[in-house]
This record gives structure tokens, sequence and C-alpha cells, in this order.
């Protein structure tokens, strides 16, 4: 008891401690029961809301996957129609160039043959018209 005395402890230590203990026993029944079951519900729901974020990220990294070949797949498309749709139009405009060229190189003979016409009858009113002039200069020489 002395060494109690020696260390500044008088006859309430016991008392207090005693306090201390319920107290402790108290406020582990209400208190830290409690914080400990806030603190495992939180822990439980940050868990669930991580898992839940990676299970979302997958998600939205498989539907980025899909919409890029969606896309792919739809320029691939486009090009191809683009492209189908380039060949009609050069085979039709050549369809209609031929037949223009066709069209042309007819009325072009048809020009021509019209033309030789009239220069064979050009040609021949003038083989005509020297054969008089001819005929008209020996008939002046010989009278």
């Amino acid at each position: 008891m002395q060494a109690l005395q020696a260390l500044g402890v008088n006859g309430t230590y016991f008392y207090q401690l005693a306090i201390i203990i319920v107290f402790y026993f108290l406020l582990k029944q209400t208190l830290f029961k409690k914080l400990q079951s806030v603190v495992e519900t939180r822990e439980e729901q940050t868990t669930k809301r991580t898992h839940s974020a990676s299970e979302k990220l997958a998600k939205a990294e498989e539907l980025k996957a899909a919409y890029n070949e969606k896309i792919a797949l739809a320029h691939k498309t486009a090009q191809v129609s683009l492209e189908n749709k380039k060949l009609e139009v050069i085979r039709r405009e050549t369809a209609r160039f031929k037949e223009s060229e066709n069209k042309l190189s007819s009325e072009l003979e048809s020009k021509r043959a019209e033309l030789k016409g009239v220069i064979g009858n050009i040609r021949k009113k003038s083989f005509a018209e020297a054969q008089s002039l001819s005929s008209d200069l020996v008939t002046k020489i010989t009278h």
C-alpha cells in the first residue's frame, strides 16, 4: 500500500478503476458495436460498389468493341456500296458515250455521203462545163 501511496494513488483509485471498467463495457456494448457495424457496412458497400464499377467498366468495354465493330462494318458496307454505284455510273455513262459516239458516227457518215453527192454533182457540172467550154473552144478554133 505504501508503494501505491508513493505513486500518488489514494483510496478512490479502485472506485475510479471500477467506474472506468463499467463505462468501458457500457460503451463497448452501445457505441463500439454500432461503430463496428457501421464500419463493416461501409466496407461491404464499398466492396460491392467497386465490384459493380468493375462489371460496368467491363460491360462498357464490350459495348465499345461491339460499337467499333459495327462502325467498321458500316464503313466497309458504305465503301462497297459507293464502289458499286461508281461502277454502275461508269457503265451507264460508257454506254451513253458509245451510243452518242455511234449516233455521231452515223450522222458523220450521212453528211459525208451527202457531201460526196454534192461534190460529185459539182464535179459533173464542172466536167460538163469544161467539156462544153473545150468544145466551144475547138469550134471557135476550127472555124
